[in-house]
Order: structure tokens, then sequence, then C-alpha cells
């Protein structure tokens, strides 16, 4: 059972209060396949090291890496809370620690987004390197309510920006154009966040716009746990032999069921639902706000809700839509291991990863098509090609009736 526990963790990562009018809000623009996860532990023997697990321990190398005074480009902002406490959110300066010509506010996906850092480390990094743009990046902890998810990543996000240009070693000018770039459930985040602040950027992206009931996350595990088995089976990963196991596929399929009906049952959701969402963006993504978004969809990608968002777009042309080759996960891509450290730290680091050694994950062909595309659309440039998906726009889906809301 601990590898089935393993199994559904993994899968959050792909897929998976009300706003309060008191807070003030400054004025300003803020405005091929999943090739392998491999992760070398040499303390343990446990097989079921998966891609949240990782991360966390990349993140204590990460954090070590920042103590050691290894040269990075990322830093963390301590912000206050409403509680007198304090909350970090990533930056990431631009090349040669330099004026950034552009802010961009990112937010990951369910998992993934609680170490955007590593996650999308390449990714960032490389559409940094190409706008010479400054990059902040709120974490995140999973959770149903998507509302009060999006209101701290919304609100860390806008603090962040105000501390790059009031802190005296940052003075990054109020005038920036600003852009949003969201994976997955990160785009869900910030429809609901733009929808109720009504902030503006410069330029909206999403990136496979995950819009998924909970139940429709449940029974997408299996799916995307065979996904893993298959990527790490060239490596002859134990993981993968465990999964091919007809007594892990039986049981498997028995704790989704499961849970898929018993869910169901009791009624269980994310909030908002998957059409109060669609009705969010039917209301307030109107035409002037639809010129400004780009729906980035992968051509393999079965967990992409980006045809639902531009049926939710009514009135107005649509969101400009770019088509790539990639499945919902191409985003993510990274290499690490304790070798990137400097030689006096990696027993440090050893001890504090639990013996983590290295990981990788991701395609590099596919990233680096994403990244063209990201920094072409930012820069002005139409679609290189529309997805496979749109041939032509489609009608009105699931959205609930004002009575339904």
């Amino acid at each position: 059972m601990k590898h089935i526990s393993t199994l559904l963790l993994v899968s959050s990562c792909g897929l998976a209060a009300a706003f309060s009018n008191s807070s003030p809000f400054r004025a300003s623009k803020y405005s091929r396949r999943f090739q392998q996860l491999d992760a070398v532990n040499d303390n343990t023997n446990d097989p079921t090291l998966d891609l949240t697990g990782a991360l966390a321990r990349l993140d204590q190398q990460w954090k070590i890496r920042q103590s050691a005074k290894v040269k990075s480009r990322w830093t963390e902002i301590s912000l206050k809370n409403d509680a007198d406490a304090t909350d970090q959110v990533y930056l990431l300066k631009p090349p040669n620690m330099s004026v950034p010509s552009c802010i961009i506010v990112f937010v990951g996906g369910a998992g993934l987004g609680q170490y955007p850092q590593i996650a999308y480390n390449e990714l960032l990094l490389r559409v940094s390197d190409e706008l010479n743009a400054a990059i902040i990046a709120a974490p995140y902890q999973v959770g149903l309510d998507h509302f009060s998810l999006a209101k701290r990543v919304g609100e860390l996000s806008r603090k962040a920006m105000i501390h790059c240009e009031d802190d005296s070693n940052l003075l990054y000018p109020v005038n920036l154009p600003t852009y949003c770039l969201g994976h997955s459930l990160g785009c869900k985040l910030a429809s609901i966040y733009l929808a109720a602040t009504e902030q503006e950027f410069d330029g909206i992206a999403f990136m496979s716009f995950n819009n998924f009931a909970f139940t429709q996350t449940i029974t997408m595990a299996k799916q995307f746990a065979e996904t893993v088995a298959d990527g790490t089976a060239a490596k002859g990963n134990d993981f993968a032999a465990f999964m091919n196991n007809p007594a892990t596929q039986n049981i498997l399929n028995q704790v989704l069921d499961f849970a898929s009906t018993a869910v169901s049952a009791i009624g269980l959701d994310f909030t908002p639902t998957t059409a109060e969402t669609e009705r969010l963006i039917s209301l307030k993504f109107d035409a002037k706000r639809q010129q400004r978004t780009r729906l980035f969809s992968f051509d393999e990608d079965n967990l992409d809700n980006s045809k639902e968002f531009v049926s939710a777009c009514q009135n107005g042309p649509g969101p400009s839509l770019s088509g790539l080759p990639g499945t919902h996960l191409t985003p993510v891509y990274f290499k690490f291991g304790i070798d990137d450290l400097p030689e006096e730290t990696r027993k440090m680091a050893r001890d504090a990863t639990g013996g983590l050694e290295s990981a990788a994950f991701g395609n590099e062909v596919e990233l680096k098509a994403l990244v063209s595309e990201i920094v072409d659309w930012i820069k002005g440039a139409e679609p290189t090609r529309r997805p496979k998906w749109a041939t032509e726009r489609p009608r009105f889906a699931s959205i609930a009736s004002d009575a339904e809301l």
C-alpha cells in the first residue's frame, strides 16, 4: 500500500476563503514524452522515490547551494503576512543581475509549484536569458480550496513585485511590462485571482490549463502512474517493474474505483468547481483580456482543458493558441546532483537529502520548443502553429447558468 500511496501522490503533481475587499491593491501595471525520473539513493533500497519526493530532497540541496555561496540568480524574498509571520517568494534575477526588461509572474502546477526554483528551473532560466527578464514565483501547497490558494499566491506575487520596486538593492522601474505565466493548476489559480481583483498584465500565458473536477483527478491517477512506469522502464527502475506487476494493476484499479465512488457519493470537489471556474472566465475574461492571452497546448496532453477555456471566452476574439510537441509535463525539466555542489558541502548535502545523489526529469528538445514559443509570444509573434484540436472554435461547454451559481 505504500507504493499505492506514492502513485496517488505522484498523480497529483500532473493534475492537480473568498477574496477580501479590504486588502489594499496597489495601482500598477503588474500588470517526447516523459523521459526519465532517475533518483539514485545510496542509503536506502526504497524504489518508490517519486517526483514530489525527489523535488523535496533537491530543495534541500538547493538551500545548501545558497548557503555555500554558490553563484545563483535565484534568491528568496521574505514578506510579512497578516499573522505577522514571514512568507517566502522566489525571485529569479535577470542575467548579469541587470535591470530587467520585464517581470514575469509564474505559478506552477500542483505539487510542482511548491518547488518552482527546481521543477521549472530550466524553463524559467532560459526564458529569462532570452528576454533579460526577472521572474517571480510564489510556492504553494495543494488543497481543495482553490479560492484560498489563488488569493495567497496572487497576493504574495503582488507584494513581491512591490518589493522589487522598493528594495534599494533592486529598484526595478515601476513601468516595466509585466506578464503572467502559469502551468496546469497554476493557470486556474491565476485565472481566479485575475477575476477577483481585476489585476492586469501586459500578457497572460497558460501552459496546459487544467480545470479538472476532483473525481476526474482521481480517475487520472492510474494513467499518470503508467506514464511514469513507461518513462522509467528504460532505466530498469524497480518502480517500473512494480507498476507492470499484474497484482499491482489489480490493487490500483480497486483503490481508484473505490476512491472515485466515495468522492462522488459525498460530493467532494474543488472550490470553485469546474463549471464555476468556467463561469468566472466567461464573466471576467472580456475581449481586451482575451487579446492579451495565449494558451500553450501540447500534442500528447490529455490533462489539458484549453479547449474548454476557449469555449468560455465567448464575448470576444478568444485567446491566441500555440500547438507544441510534448505532454502535460513538458514544462518540467531539470538535472541536479551532488556534483553540482562545492566539494566541502557534498557530505552535508547527502545527509540532508537522505543520500540522494542525482535526479533528472523531462525532455530537453520539447522544452527548447516551448521556450522559443513563449519568448516569441512576448516579443509579439504569432503562434508557430495551432493545437491539433483547434480546427474550429469549440462551442460553449459546461458553464453553469447564473441560477446554478
